[in-house]
């Protein structure tokens, strides 16, 4: 698996964070610090309208970078999606977002990398002729998925996955489904576009966690992808 990037520590005017020297090697799930509004384009609270005065200061939430008086923006959270080292000033938006994102860093990234058992179909693969469960799970840069056994391991780069299909089966409850599995679409660098296929049964509960954890994780990745673009 990818060793661990080296990283340095880098102050902003939001804080302290801690960045990977080589740009290539930072976490997809990660967020670029948005520009600050210039004060003076803003004399009122953009969220309650309060007028700025000597009493009623200015403050920038970390997140979004607009400007809000105190009691707007006066929460404080980790923030480890910009890899902040302390707990930064959030607008009550990016806090309540904040606060569901880091559940993920806290509880559905350790599924990722726990890893879950899966049958592997792969269009691009040896894969499909050995039979048997294989360990999927997500590496500890958070940059690419494994599975398969040892001898061929196999990798999807999280950056490259274009859409997740959920696989789903009927229940044993008249009306309701299970989810059994997914799909990953992915690009291949000169191949186009490839799909990983990991299915199991509908009991096995680790998988389930596991591709519910990828699909909060993909969204993740979509949006810092949005927000490398600005």
């Amino acid at each position: 698996m990818s060793s661990t990037a080296m990283k340095y520590l880098v102050k902003s005017k939001s804080g302290l964070r801690v960045v990977c020297i080589d740009e290539s090697r930072r976490s997809p799930f990660e967020l670029s610090e948005p520009p600050w509004i210039p004060d003076e384009e803003k004399q009122a609270c953009i969220k309650c309208k309060t007028k700025f005065d000597f009493l009623t200061r200015r403050h920038h939430c970390r997140r979004c970078g607009q400007i809000f008086c105190d009691n707007c923006c006066g929460k404080k959270l980790p923030l480890p999606r910009m890899c902040f080292v302390d707990p930064v000033r959030l607008c009550a938006f990016c806090a309540e977002v904040t606060l569901k994102e880091n559940e993920f860093y806290e509880k559905h990234l350790k599924t990722l990398q726990n890893g879950a058992k899966f049958h592997v179909k792969s269009s691009e693969s040896v894969l499909p002729s050995q039979p048997g469960l294989h360990l999927c799970k997500l590496s500890s840069d958070h940059k690419e998925l494994y599975f398969g056994a040892k001898n061929s391991l196999e990798r999807v780069e999280l950056n490259k996955i274009v859409e997740l299909k959920i696989i789903r089966s009927e229940s044993e409850k008249p009306g309701l489904s299970v989810v059994t599995g997914v799909e990953l679409i992915h690009e291949i660098p000169g191949k186009g576009v490839c799909s990983v296929i990991l299915s199991n049964n509908a009991h096995s509960k680790q998988s389930r966690m596991w591709i519910s954890a990828l699909e909060k994780a993909f969204k993740m990745v979509l949006e810092s992808r949005g927000s490398s673009v600005l």
